[in-house]
């Protein structure tokens, strides 16, 4: 996981840049983030 940490971080830093606050809230496996992304995509439509 020091991948995910190295990810974590580097949005941490990114928006901080932009006074903004980022919570990561977890991983998911490949599965659920495409489910994640088709319901947003028809959420847009």
């Amino acid at each position: 996981p020091h991948r995910l940490d190295e990810i974590a971080e580097f949005f941490k830093t990114y928006k901080n840049l932009e006074k903004k606050v980022t919570e990561i809230l977890g991983w998911k496996n490949v599965d659920q983030v495409q489910s994640l992304i088709d319901q947003c995509v028809a959420a847009a439509k």
